[in-house]
């Protein structure tokens, strides 16, 4: 970027990429606190020329401009290099009330309330409402206030007729009116920031949920596409078990229990291809919630140890058994890994109304808070031979049958797993 970039890099590059909206805003801020410097410079020889800057108020006002645009060139250095870290709304506020608070000055520099420049106050007032924040815009408010006053104020100082006018019939009104007039700029302008930057944060959600489908939609064709690669060497050792299982005679019951393991693992990969396309009537069935989640809980306990506490309270849900239980066997299995010695699972359904809440809670020490913001994304994990398709898988299942997944951390300790289901009115 050179030395060139740092003396005038305000109008040679006019796009800078790679900024988020709280950087893209300070940007703009120190784009447009440039042009009024920069437009400062003629406009503080004409004053001085036609005398409302004396020479030493002449020297005070270079000074400070120089000062200002050496400052203002650094920062926005800071922004393209991408220096300056996450701008928050104070900082945001902290810079358009620097920019008040110097142009107050400067007015008391260069004619107080009698420089033509004055109307400018109601553009600072609108900038503060649209970028500070919070307890920051009442901060700001205050501060616009009393730098109104002090203007007005100031040329009563040096007179005594002007100070014993000030609340004159014809003087008061003038005062309350150059008050009231930028407050109303702030309240209006600030009524409209809210409104932009609640926009804005929605937009910035919808954009990040829609890169969040896509990389889904990709996982999705990657394991259709491995479904399809293993399917052959399974069906492969399926007939080869089936001959061995003709020509052997005697006990045969671990042979058969190898048979079903891989039919099953066939419809699992079956339904694994075929949700990535579409689903249909018959690939779901209407069953009581509590009764297929005790029976997942009863084979899954068949493998672990770990004691569950189930309580349930009844209703009826459209599901897909095979998937159901898998997204169960995945929600205990990593409620397993965190579960300290002697503690237990608990799996509780709750009815609210037209919605079932499955919730399948640990007492372990909870989830990271950078997997909390990108739960159901896959290779999401923190286990050292974790893949993160547990929740992944059970979140595309949830959204087949327009349900829901919610994952949070417990003030108690652990964390939980919420599956919510759209209860089944017959």
């Amino acid at each position: 970027m050179g030395q060139a970039a740092f003396v005038i890099p305000f109008f040679l590059n006019s796009s800078v990429k790679h900024l988020g909206p709280s950087e893209m805003k300070l940007l703009w801020l120190v784009r447009l606190r440039s042009l009024a410097l920069f437009s400062q410079i003629p406009l503080s020889i004409l004053g001085r020329y036609y005398g409302y800057i004396d020479q030493a108020s002449h020297v005070v006002f270079a000074i400070i401009l120089v000062a200002l645009l050496c400052y203002n060139a650094h920062l926005y250095r800071r922004i393209v290099l991408n220096e300056v870290g996450e701008v928050s709304d104070f900082f945001l506020s902290a810079q358009v009330t620097l920019d008040l608070v110097v142009f107050t000055v400067l007015l008391g520099i260069s004619g107080s309330s009698n420089n033509p420049f004055y109307a400018l106050f109601y553009v600072m007032a609108i900038l503060g409402g649209i970028f500070s924040a919070g307890r920051s815009s009442h901060l700001f408010f205050l501060i616009l206030l009393c730098c109104i006053t002090a203007i007005q104020l100031q040329p009563t100082l040096t007179s005594s007729a002007a100070f014993s006018s000030l609340l004159s019939p014809q003087t008061l009104p003038y005062l309350l009116s150059q008050v009231l007039i930028p407050s109303v700029a702030f309240l209006i302008a600030r009524s409209f920031g809210e409104l932009f930057n609640e926009g804005q944060q929605r937009l910035v959600g919808l954009t990040l949920h829609t890169e969040r489908l896509d990389r889904l939609r990709a996982l999705g064709s990657l394991s259709a596409g491995f479904s399809h690669e293993f399917a052959s060497p399974l069906q492969n050792a399926k007939l080869r078990l089936a001959r061995f299982l003709a020509a052997k005679e005697g006990d045969k019951a671990d042979l058969e229990e190898c048979r079903r393991s891989i039919q099953d693992c066939e419809e699992v990969l079956r339904r694994m291809n075929f949700s990535q396309l579409h689903f249909s009537d018959h690939d779901f069935e209407i069953v009581s919630l509590p009764d297929l989640t005790k029976q997942a809980i009863e084979t899954w306990k068949e493998t672990s140890p770990l004691p569950i506490n189930f309580s349930a309270q009844d209703g009826e849900v459209r599901v897909h058994r095979i998937n159901f239980v898998q997204a169960v066997f995945n929600l205990l299995d990593n409620a397993a890994d965190v579960t300290p010695p002697g503690a237990e699972i608990s799996v509780r359904i709750l009815s609210a109304g037209s919605v079932l809440s499955l919730i399948i809670s640990d007492s372990g020490p909870g989830f990271k808070h950078e997997v909390l913001e990108r739960i159901g994304e896959p290779f999401n994990t923190t286990k050292e031979k974790g893949t993160g398709l547990g929740l992944y898988s059970t979140q595309l299942f949830m959204n087949s049958i327009g349900g829901g997944l919610r994952v949070r951390n417990l003030e108690t300790g652990g964390s939980s797993v919420e599956l919510t289901f759209p209860r089944w009115e017959r």
